[in-house]
């Protein structure tokens, strides 16, 4: 039995929700699973043709919290999410590979079970739990065991993503953290990331032009990102919110308008693409191909 596994891309953070709070975005990474001899590969770059992969390696971890041993499968991508640029490229592989085990151990693992075994992978939950059900979800982890609430995002917000030709690595990202920060930026930054669910529910393009600003590591990380000044002045400038695309380099804005036309006429010394996308509200889906 052939399957689809077609996962969304996922921005993490979403501000000051760091390694918590995460939205998935209607661009898609699509995977199929046919079982084989051995491991087979296509429309993957060389680098990750191999069984270490994250697709695979999920996969077989599904496989063993199931106590079975797994099987060889072919696995053909269709990529549309681009690779380290912050828009969950790794989670989806993860979330594919996950899930894609669950349907040949014929859903044997709880949800619970596999946002557990993808957040171990990942490191945190922010990006594969809203992978797994779509929309703006808060995640959390208690005894080891993650749990996620799943929120509504208003229908007329339009997301803009700005994807540059270069990389951030994400361990260069995390490595530009401060290892301790003062109460009062803990404070401000919580005191907004409680009200961007609200927000963004309702549309309130204005309440989260200030609720998207944050202090635990946005700073940080704009500073690697090259000509994110540029784009700061122009959020300022026209109140349009935006943020940084889990750990970047991508950015992204939050409008009720398509705002593709404005970003093209800053002068950039990169280049950078502008796509405009609207909330993925599903999640994960599973098609069998017979």
């Amino acid at each position: 039995m052939r399957i689809t596994v077609t996962v969304p891309a996922t921005s993490g953070n979403v501000g000051p929700g760091f390694d918590a709070m995460g939205l998935a975005l209607a661009l898609y990474n699509q995977f199929e699973f046919e079982p084989a001899e051995r491991w087979e590969f296509v429309g993957f770059s060389e680098k990750y043709r191999t069984e270490d992969n994250m697709v695979v390696r999920a996969f077989k971890k599904t496989f063993e919290a199931a106590n079975v041993p797994p099987r060889p499968f072919r696995v053909a991508l269709t990529q549309c999410i681009p690779i380290a640029r912050g828009l969950g490229s790794s989670a989806s592989c993860i979330v594919a590979g996950v899930t894609a085990a669950n349907y040949y151990l014929e859903g044997r693992l709880s949800a619970r079970e596999l946002l557990n075994i993808a957040a171990e992978i990942e490191g945190h939950p922010d990006n594969v739990a809203a992978a797994f059900h779509g929309s703006l979800i808060c995640a959390y982890e208690q005894n080891n065991d993650f749990y996620y609430v799943k929120y509504p995002v208003c229908e007329s917000l339009l997301f803009t993503v700005a994807i540059p030709n270069f990389t951030l690595p994400t361990a260069k990202a995390r490595a530009a953290l401060p290892d301790a920060l003062s109460y009062d930026k803990i404070t401000y930054s919580l005191a907004r990331a409680i009200n961007i669910p609200d927000a963004m529910g309702r549309g309130e393009i204005d309440k989260l032009f200030f609720l998207l600003d944050d202090r635990l590591h946005q700073p940080y990380r704009l500073a690697l990102i090259s000509e994110s000044q540029k784009f700061r002045s122009f959020s300022r400038k026209h109140k349009i919110p935006f943020w940084v695309s889990g750990g970047g380099p991508a950015l992204v804005f939050v409008s009720k308008q398509n705002i593709d036309y404005m970003l093209q006429h800053i002068q950039l010394d990169f280049r950078w693409q502008f796509i405009t996308l609207k909330v993925d509200r599903d999640g994960t889906r599973v098609r069998e191909k017979r």
